[in-house]
């Protein structure tokens, strides 16, 4: 096992208890790093390639039937599928076999022993049936290794490998393997890794980890339910996802290169910074930033609708693009219109000559009309009894002021009514004042 001995240092023999209960409780893996243990299907005879050690073979037909034999060193394990023949047909269907290295005692003998000697392997195939004077060979593709595994060690550094059943010379072979206590990820110290390596270069630019669960992992530090849902932290998942923590206590995520000083965005629980019953959104702050950003956006059907910007300031009514950079002047700030909350919580609408069209002189009997049907009353609103109110209603206000819903009423429009009418009495104020001017000079 040349590979494995480039990728494993070689430690002290001991397995620790951790690493020997991952292995127990993995699922019936099965192995073949060297392809000792691949089985050929020629007609209804099952093949073994010759083994370097003693070994005995079980073999197991879909009907539950065993035959097993012990074949010496150099000796090509083989068995007739005739032997398993019910009314003249060989069973057809999912068949097993195992092969375990055995010593010079009984029948069983025991394993043998040493770093880097496969000990046991299994696997499974599958055969088309037929009956068992079949003359024609099976085609290769009838049979199918469903999958092959193999317990090893390595200096005392026990693992699995998947082996990937590609024909060897005809594409990438990828083969999976299963380590406890590898040196070269995790801190060396009974951690579980799961890593892919392309056997047929053996170079460790083909090597990915994908998976490792460093030795003191705390208790249901990742539980999958019966109905799939996926527990961090605790075995009673609530949701399809449930990461877990204390009521008093930060729990979060995050997406980005580091989630303590970004750039990164966090989200969770925040029990103890803002108080139990809290949660908290945070786009962390980076040098590499240019404004508006660090900010938070909000977008549906592929558009920006709202954005967060680095200061706190809201932007809405964007320009329906994404990847829009607007940022915003004012705490709320609508970038189509102009509109927005100043610094002294006063509300600007927006009024610019270019986002209006049909412009016309508002008339005076149109506006002393409107103002003679205002009815102004006094209230309060059913949500805050103890506030009461004067202004006007809106399915009650003539129809020149009034909205199109009638549910609610535009300031600007009252004060438009109101401006055009005391324009007119000023203009006759003035009259009047004109003409008592020349009555007293008259008298003079």
């Amino acid at each position: 096992m040349p590979l494995f001995s480039r990728l494993l240092k070689p430690r002290p023999a001991r397995v620790s208890a951790g690493a020997l209960a991952a292995l127990i409780l993995l699922p019936s893996l099965l192995l073949a790093a060297s392809g000792l243990d691949r089985p050929t299907l020629a007609g209804d005879r099952v093949s073994w390639p010759a083994q370097p050690e003693r070994t005995l073979v079980r073999l197991t037909s879909p009907a539950g039937q065993s035959l097993e034999a012990v074949f010496e060193p150099g000796e090509a394990p083989s068995f007739s599928l005739g032997d398993f023949e019910q009314d003249g047909r060989i069973p057809e269907g999912g068949w097993k076999y195992a092969l375990r290295r055995v010593g010079e005692g009984d029948r069983e003998g025991s394993e043998t022993r040493g770093p880097g000697r496969r000990r046991t392997a299994s696997g499974a195939f599958r055969n088309d049936g037929g009956p068992s004077n079949a003359s024609e060979p099976s085609r290769p593709d009838t049979l199918h290794t469903v999958a092959s595994a193999q317990l090893s060690d390595v200096g005392s550094v026990p693992f699995l490998v998947l082996e990937d059943t590609t024909v060897e010379g005809t594409g990438t072979e990828t083969d999976w393997v299963l380590a406890v206590d590898l040196t070269t990820q995790g801190d060396g110290d009974s951690d579980f890794i799961i890593y892919s390596y392309d056997q047929s270069t053996g170079s460790a630019a083909n090597f990915n980890y994908p998976m490792v669960l460093e030795n003191g992992a705390p208790t249901n530090s990742l539980y999958v339910d019966s109905t799939g849902r996926l527990g961090l932290g605790t075995s009673d998942p609530q949701g399809n996802l449930h990461i877990f923590g204390e009521a008093a206590a930060d729990v979060f995520s995050g997406v980005g290169p580091n989630l303590n000083v970004g750039p990164a965005f966090n989200f969770g629980y925040s029990g103890s910074s803002f108080g139990i019953g809290s949660g908290f959104f945070n786009v962390r702050p980076t040098g590499d930033a240019v404004a508006p950003n660090p900010a938070l956006y909000f977008a549906t059907r592929n558009v920006e609708r709202m954005m967060i910007d680095r200061d706190g300031e809201i932007a809405v009514d964007m320009d329906n693009t994404f990847g829009n950079t607007f940022d915003p002047d004012h705490p709320i700030h609508a970038q189509g219109s102009g509109a927005h909350l100043s610094d002294a919580g006063v509300w600007t609408n927006a009024s610019s000559r270019s986002l209006k069209e049909n412009i016309e002189k508002l008339s005076l009997g149109a506006a002393l009309a409107a103002l003679a049907a205002l009815e102004p009353v006094t209230y309060n609103y059913r949500a805050v009894p103890e506030d009461p109110q004067v202004g006007f209603i809106a399915e009650d206000v003539p129809e020149l002021v009034a909205t199109p819903d009638r549910k609610t009423l535009a300031p600007t429009d009252v004060v438009a009514v109101l401006t055009r009418v005391v324009q007119e009495q000023q203009r006759r104020l003035a009259i009047l004042e004109q003409r008592l001017l020349e009555l007293t000079k008259d008298r003079d």
